[in-house]
């Protein structure tokens, strides 16, 4: 399976050609981005600039990182990025930023083929962030969880497209409940790679409200994880625009770490939450 990738550089002599590689863009074969910069091979190079042309470079890496999560199809074409970021940042950063051209590899888009490439193009020392960090388990937390709800909840349960109008494709669920309105949760591994950790969390936010209109209720969605070491900027970024969502600031949906599963069963409990299937076999 093939990518596109792209070196983002710092010319040092516009006479020899030098460049210091700073950061690596790579699009996926399905339109998955990821993107990171060295922190620790810029500070190193900071005796290269002036103060106010390292802080100006600073900043603008921190902003492409942000809009190549925010605004990826702004700032990419079908076939790469497009001319005119290149043109901007070039000269926005008086020429201390630029990207070379996209190159096509023979190489699946996923966190260890990124990194992998980001220590050999960009800088080695980084390869620690492929360890994990020491979180608590999701599945371990699920696990021990389960006895305690499941008397109120469907475990591991299937909507299927066949059975539910409002569903387009088969889902599965970790847990779910209703009473005064529909309640589910569902586990999440914010240090999964980036490509699926994103398929995961929209296919369960897009259930949101078509669930809603069929009740005909405002429901309570959980989402169960760990928030990402920062070092896994991408990752990060994600936990980061999910606590920005209105989601979230209205209280539909709500995050709760692993080491904090007894807010799920208390709401569960205080709002007397009953199977979904029991209520839907009654109201058949």
């Amino acid at each position: 399976m093939k990518s596109t990738y792209s070196i983002i550089y710092s010319p040092v002599s516009a006479v020899s050609q030098e460049r210091i590689n700073l950061g690596l863009l790579m699009i996926g074969n399905h339109g998955s981005v990821m993107f990171k910069y060295s922190h620790e091979k810029l500070n190193m190079i900071k005796s290269f600039f002036s103060e106010d042309g390292f802080k100006l470079l600073k900043s603008t890496l921190n902003t492409l990182e942000k809009r190549f999560y925010q605004d990826q199809n702004e700032l990419l074409s079908s076939t790469g990025i497009k001319a005119e970021l290149v043109h901007y940042f070039s000269y926005y950063t008086n020429n201390l930023i630029s990207f070379s051209s996209p190159k096509e590899i023979e190489v699946e888009l996923n966190d260890n083929s990124f990194m992998l490439l980001f220590t050999k193009w960009i800088y080695k020392a980084e390869i620690q962030e492929l360890k994990k960090p020491a979180y608590p388990s999701t599945n371990k937390a699920k696990e021990e969880f389960i006895p305690k709800v499941q008397s109120r909840v469907n475990i591991d349960f299937k909507l299927n497209a066949e059975e539910f109008d409002f569903m387009v494709f088969n889902m599965q669920i970790d847990m779910i409940g209703k009473n005064d309105r529909p309640v589910l949760t569902q586990f999440f591994d914010f240090q999964a790679p980036t490509t699926s950790l994103k398929s995961k969390i929209n296919e369960y936010v897009s259930i949101i409200k078509p669930l809603e209109l069929r009740e005909k209720k405002v429901g309570k969605f959980f989402m169960v994880g760990q928030e990402p070491d920062k070092q896994q900027q991408n990752q990060h970024l994600i936990w980061n625009h999910l606590q920005d969502s209105p989601l979230i600031k209205s209280r539909i949906l709500e995050i709760v770490p692993p080491s904090e599963l007894g807010i799920i069963e208390t709401y569960l409990e205080e709002h007397d939450v009953r199977p979904f299937v029991e209520i839907e076999e009654k109201l058949g």
